[in-house]
């Protein structure tokens, strides 16, 4: 059996990076502080948050961190977000998260969501199928794995982190949190890389591919399907008084099992080099990455050449 000399090679020859595509404006590894490090604090009576600290023999704008991630600053409030921690919540943030508990005496669902302890989810927190408002009854309770089960990801909102540090989440508002049962892939990286933006749903610039980017460094890629295939005669469903269906699986081409592909490893390259992701990002490196393989986006050369790319464009 003869075996290509060209394929076979260790040092695989990467085509250079389409420079024609503009670099978004992203966190690259350069501005990310180490211990020790200064920061500049120009404003008056600035407040020194987690990861902050200041010494007698430096100047007052002067602050030094002590801990390695991104500064933040929110008014007058300067901290550290470690990005290789775990994930801090805040009111507000879409989560992906992955069951691992189902307490029905309780009526809560155990959520791992990559922080210190797991999220809570309560069953009167739930967007009931085809958005029914009513009062949870028995039933509901005894049929809560019939929502969501053990190691079911599901996406959600952190609704209130109280006191002692549960986290409560909730399902209810919009219609695209709740179970994710797309066809798609799972990606988790360090929540300090996400970038915090309202946009955590968002298309990948591929028809049909989509991503749910969790500030907690859970990433659910996944296909979107139209509301025609839900509405097929020979759909499998769940009994009517769930009121749940079961999408079909749609039949994927080897171009849209490639983009799959090359969106897992965009994310896992900027993982790797310590950039910010977001939706820019990702896209980005998606279509900068077209010229090869996905399976050589995660090789020395191509990281890189992406490295010395958006290192120039900082």
């Amino acid at each position: 059996m003869e075996v290509d000399s060209e394929s076979s090679s260790c040092k695989r020859f990467h085509p250079p990076l389409n420079l024609e595509r503009s670099v978004p404006a992203i966190l690259p590894a350069s501005a990310l502080v180490l211990p020790g490090d200064a920061i500049h604090a120009p404003e008056q009576n600035t407040l020194r948050g987690h990861g902050i600290s200041w010494t007698l023999n430096d100047d007052p704008t002067v602050l030094r961190a002590t801990l390695a991630g991104a500064v933040e600053r929110i008014n007058k409030l300067v901290t550290v977000r470690s990005w290789r921690g775990r994930y801090i919540p805040n009111v507000g943030d879409v989560v992906v998260g992955r069951i691992v508990q189902v307490l029905p005496a309780s009526r809560r669902w155990k959520v791992d969501i990559q922080a210190r302890q797991d999220a809570v989810l309560t069953l009167f927190a739930i967007r009931l199928p085809g958005a029914v408002q009513r009062r949870r009854t028995r039933e509901d309770e005894l049929n809560m794995r019939s929502f969501y089960a053990e190691h079911d990801l599901i996406a959600a909102e952190v609704q209130e982190v109280k006191a002692d540090g549960t986290i409560m989440l909730h399902t209810r508002l919009e219609d695209k949190l709740g179970k994710l049962q797309q066809l798609g892939l799972f990606v988790a990286v360090p929540p300090g890389l996400i970038h915090r933006t309202s946009r955590a749903f968002a298309s990948l610039g591929y028809p049909r591919l989509c991503a749910v980017l969790g500030v907690n460094g859970y990433i659910w890629i996944y296909w979107s399907t139209d509301e025609s295939d839900s509405a097929e005669p020979n759909q499998e469903q769940l009994p009517q008084s769930r009121g749940v269906k079961v999408p079909l699986v749609p039949a994927l081409t080897t171009s849209d099992a490639k983009a799959f592909c090359r969106a897992r490893n965009a994310v896992l390259a900027l993982s790797m080099l310590s950039f910010s992701i977001s939706v820019e990002s990702i896209r980005y490196v998606f279509g900068a990455s077209a010229t090869i393989e996905p399976r050589d986006m995660l090789e020395p050369p191509f990281l890189s050449s992406l490295q010395d790319v958006m290192n120039g464009s900082s």
